[in-house]
């Protein structure tokens, strides 16, 4: 971990109480980000940068003879976060996986990060995978995306076509209108008219 540098290089991941290398024996480079870089800059002041972030509660349970438990048990880790769940108001159904990864991914994406960086820190093999987020974006549209189509729908001074009335009527054209209701739209729409 690199808290100047404002980046941690995940070589590891613990997976059923075991250490492992991450998914696809792929390393991976991911920020510290604002929220994250106190606790970070505090757990280093306390430790020096050594040994866990989150230690068991009762470091001498769990385990094995000769081999104290290393890692918070994963019903250790579901217990706090239904707490969390609870205090917040939220639903208790939340899965870690909501509340952690997806949450930070969709948070990024949201922030205006790039999904190709999104897909690098969640170590996607694809950005197809990462895209999946890709609406949550903010500028998703650009402004002159949402001029692409300049027909001027409005009628100020027109009548109002009332819609209810030709439901009634059979239709012609497939459309729930009358013939003459339907090309009337037609023509006003397509030329901006008023009638």
């Amino acid at each position: 971990m690199d808290i100047d540098g404002r980046r941690i290089h995940v070589r590891r991941q613990v997976q059923h109480g075991k250490l492992q290398t991450p998914k696809d024996d792929e390393s991976r480079v991911v920020p510290i980000v604002g929220a994250l870089l106190p606790i970070l800059t505090e757990w280093k002041l306390a430790t020096g940068g050594a040994g866990q972030l989150f230690r068991p509660a009762h470091g001498k349970r769990g385990g094995r003879p000769g081999a104290p438990a290393r890692f918070l048990g994963l019903h250790t880790v579901h217990a706090h976060l239904r707490k969390a769940l609870k205090a917040c108001g939220l639903p208790e159904t939340l899965t870690l996986y909501h509340c952690t990864r997806h949450t930070f991914a969709s948070q990024w994406v949201m922030g205006g990060g790039s999904i190709e960086q999104l897909r690098l820190i969640l170590g996607h093999s694809s950005v197809t995978t990462t895209e999946r987020y890709a609406h949550l974006r903010t500028d998703l549209f650009r402004p002159s995306d949402l001029q692409a189509i300049s027909v001027d729908l409005s009628r100020p001074a027109g009548a109002v076509l009332d819609l209810a009335a030709h439901r009634a009527e059979k239709s012609t054209d497939g459309c729930g209108l009358g013939a003459d209701a339907s090309e009337e739209l037609s023509e006003n729409v397509v030329s901006g008219g008023n009638s």
